[in-house]
């Protein structure tokens, strides 16, 4: 831990680069969290210091606000502990080791979290000296998080108690109280959102829980709003209630559409007394955050089955998932690396009952949707997320033609100026094994072949205008990729 730490700690401070480690930063970054959840003095010691910087970090001498770089780390720091939280409470993260095993993380994270308190003592006061036990003064978002880890059901009673709780100072407080905890959002929206035996089916409870969520969504409105001050009390109710009924209608509508052979999805969807379900849903999932997302943990829960390929509804519920991504994905930008996720997880699906026409037309329809992705912005982690199944999954993921397609698709959307960034990612991913037997093939011909040239071509003019040289290894890796396809850059 503390050889971690120090590493880290020279590459924020520029003493050392990112290329000279051995994992890069991003398998440095993942070893440094395996570390320190694999014991309990280690997450301790880590959630105490990261808890120790920010309050440093806010304690300045000065009135001076901090810069852009230093909110930057701070947000960084912020966001290291709240994964390193997930890691112990979030069943999604723990659901290959034991029970015991488990209910150990929880109770090392729940043990140093700020919303839980000692048990209160005091003394009788007509008998000085003796002590009597308090009651916890432990919040009751705790009880959340506890069943959540555990897979238990809400109740009434809990939610009431969050909903309800005096110490939370209205929506506003309680809603800064879970985006300081954001597992407690995903809690409240699986519950919501997600198939199996704890999600909430009984309608008032389905509405309380959506108000706990929407009080999130308007404090975090509030924060960022120019002024900053708060909306009346009875303007934030009915902005409330307004958000919480579409979250009730988008968790009801996802329980319908799970239940039919498919539904129709359209990007330009208006509100109408006669929609279908899937117009419903793709008319709230481009209004609503909340609705948005819950209906991401709906399908990825949905299509990371193990029985969902062998379903008879997944040939014609399929489509319908991958179309309702693409809109989500084209709406909020937030969203985008789960549903690159969740298209990823249709290339590894095999159906016995299908035909291989119809299992090469629905991952060609992933491909289409990385691809949307892609024009997104997502370049690199879309190249990043196929390369990594490109060297481990077998021939039955992505054959030669649907490499040669999703290549074929990347090409017509690229042009110059290329970025370090991008030409790293696009050389790795051309580099993989099953890539390059997939275009060195004689059914790789024509225009495509042409576009990749140039765009290699292109690599190395792009090289010459970095802001950031490029490192011994680019230099390499742009030679070697040039070699390999054969092209001669001195032309």
């Amino acid at each position: 831990l503390m050889y971690e730490l120090g590493v880290l700690g020279k590459v924020a401070l520029s003493a050392s680069t990112e290329k000279e480690l051995p994992k890069g930063i991003s398998g440095l970054v993942g070893d440094l969290k395996r570390a320190c959840i694999s014991a309990s003095h280690p997450y301790l010691y880590t959630i105490m210091m990261l808890q120790d910087l920010v309050t440093m970090a806010g304690k300045r001498k000065d009135d001076r606000p901090l810069s852009s770089g230093q909110e930057r780390v701070l947000r960084k720091w912020e966001r290291l502990r709240e994964e390193l939280e997930n890691g112990l409470l979030d069943p999604d993260l723990t659901t290959n080791i034991s029970p015991i095993e488990r209910k150990r993380r929880l109770e090392t994270a729940l043990r140093i979290n700020d919303l839980r308190s000692k048990k209160l003592r005091h003394n009788e006061p007509t008998t000085p000296g003796t002590k009597k036990n308090g009651k916890s003064g432990d919040d009751p978002v705790i009880s959340l998080l506890r069943r959540y880890s555990q897979g238990i059901k809400l109740d009434e009673q809990i939610l009431d108690q969050i909903l309800y709780n005096p110490s939370s100072d209205g929506h506003i407080g309680l809603g800064n109280k879970l985006l300081a905890h954001p597992l407690t959002i995903k809690a409240l929206l699986s519950y919501l959102f997600k198939t199996g035996y704890a999600r909430i089916t009984s309608l008032p409870l389905k509405h309380k829980c959506a108000k706990i969520l929407c009080a999130a969504v308007l404090a975090a409105e509030v924060s960022v709003s120019p002024d900053g001050e708060l909306p009346e009390d009875e303007t934030i109710n009915t902005l409330n209630n307004s958000m919480a009924k579409d979250v009730v209608q988008g968790c009801t509508l996802c329980e319908k559409a799970e239940i039919m052979v498919s539904f129709t999805v359209t990007e330009d969807a208006k509100e109408s007394a006669n929609a279908s379900v899937g117009q419903e849903l793709s008319v709230l999932v481009r209004k609503s955050v909340v609705v948005a997302k819950g209906a991401l943990l709906w399908a990825s829960d949905l299509v990371n089955a193990p029985e969902f390929p062998s379903t008879a509804a997944y040939p014609t519920l399929s489509p319908s998932i991958l179309s309702l991504l693409r809109v989500i994905s084209a709406n909020h930008s937030f969203t985008r690396r789960a549903v690159l996720n969740i298209a990823v997880a249709f290339l590894q699906h095999s159906s016995p009952d299908l035909s291989f026409q119809k299992q090469n037309a629905l991952k060609e329809q992933s491909l289409r949707l990385l691809l949307h992705l892609f024009s997104f912005g997502e370049a690199p982690a879309v190249l990043g997320k196929l390369t990594s199944r490109l060297s481990k999954g077998g021939a039955a993921e992505m054959d030669a033609s649907l490499v040669r397609y999703f290549i074929g698709g990347m090409l017509d959307m690229m042009g110059p100026p290329y970025s370090l960034l991008l030409v790293r990612s696009m050389c790795d991913f051309l580099m993989a094994r099953k890539c390059t037997d997939a275009l060195l093939s004689p059914y790789f011909v024509g225009r495509n072949k042409g576009q990749l040239k140039t765009v290699i071509r292109d690599f190395q003019t792009s090289a010459k205008k970095w802001t950031s040289s490029p490192t011994s290894q680019d230099r390499k890796a742009l030679a070697t990729l040039s070699s390999t396809y054969g092209i001669d850059v001195s032309k």
